[in-house]
């Protein structure tokens, strides 16, 4: 066998192992700027921090790592459409920027570990013509969702909300409505139950729950984080003798009620059309439920459930339509 020594590559018994080089020299690594580890050339990010790499090519090479969802990110988004006329390189799947061209913005289309790595993505795109801004996970404060709403008493110009948990009554000037974000929540439960006995582990039951309610988040000028009204648990008292028996109904006509009292509010009523590519970027909520271990018969009994559910994608969305308008 000979070993590789500069330039040779290894070979077995005068047959090359491989036939052209794989590694690096040492003269060819990037230093990172943050943590000074080396990498490759053809990096984008450190491959050890996550920081971007400064240099021509690899900036020519940014390559976006994927995010897991509890990270704290940033978000790259979408403000103006780039120009595809022409194949040129691109941190964002082509196939993404193609579908969100589609779209009217703003439409998220990466997320990513560092506000720099934000920042450098944003210029390449800026580069083929978009128009883009970093938004933070911290800024669209997905863990904290509007305050659900109970009622709205409408009275002259001026109107108010009654909090759905704390009953807190607060007053506010029509025109200080500045904008309507409409859309649906959904969710999907996987629920099902085993069975232990001294032989074998059996699944006794097992069942998919799904439901769906639509929403509307409203923002004021003094209440940044909004309010959400939801079909379930809300009183549509306020729509008087238009009031119907169907939820969804109420839902459409408290939104023309809510536009009749702010004529000048922004409405976004395209969540549902951008679901498909917001998936790609924020994909929908994934947790376990357990009742724990009961006690069943001769054996004992474990009930569970995964749940899915699209509220903190539909909260960033509307949080992201609110710091964009």
């Amino acid at each position: 066998m000979v070993t590789s020594k500069g330039d040779e590559i290894e070979a077995v018994d005068g047959i090359a192992v491989r036939s052209d080089k794989i590694e690096f020299d040492a003269s060819e690594l990037r230093a990172c700027g943050r943590c000074g580890r080396s990498n490759a050339p053809n990096r984008g990010e450190c491959i050890y921090c996550g920081a971007p790499l400064e240099g021509g090519e690899a900036r020519a090479e940014l390559k976006v790592r994927q995010v897991e969802p509890w990270e704290r990110a940033f978000n790259v988004v979408l403000l103006g459409s780039p120009d595809l006329g022409e194949a040129q390189p691109s941190p964002i799947a082509d196939e993404i920027l193609r579908r969100a061209t589609e779209l009217t913005p703003p439409i998220p289309v990466a997320r990513v570990a560092t506000a720099e790595m934000g920042e450098a993505v944003r210029t390449k795109l800026e580069d083929i013509g978009s128009k883009v801004a970093v938004v933070s996970d911290e800024d669209l404060a997905p863990e904290h969702p509007p305050a659900r709403l109970r009622s709205i008493n409408i009275a002259d110009s001026t109107f108010s909300v009654t909090t759905f948990n704390t009953g807190e009554h607060l007053e506010f000037p029509a025109h200080s409505l500045e904008l309507i974000v409409i859309g649906r929540l959904f969710e999907e439960r996987a629920e099902q139950t085993l069975k232990r006995s001294r032989k074998d582990v059996k699944e006794t039951d097992a069942r998919n729950v799904s439901k769906d309610s639509g929403v509307i988040d409203v923002y004021l000028a003094r209440v940044p984080k909004g309010f959400r009204i939801l079909e379930s648990g809300f009183d549509f008292s306020c729509l008087g003798g238009e009031k119907s028996l169907l939820a969804s109904e109420n839902m459409s006509k408290l939104l023309d009620l809510l536009k009749s009292i702010s004529p000048n509010a922004s409405v976004s009523s395209d969540y549902l059309s951008k679901r498909k590519l917001l998936e790609e970027v924020w994909p929908s909520q994934i947790r376990n439920d357990s009742k724990g271990v009961q006690r069943s018969g001769f054996g004992l009994s474990l009930a569970k459930a995964e749940v899915t559910s699209n509220t903190e994608q539909f909260t960033k969305y509307s949080r992201l339509v609110r710091r964009t308008l």
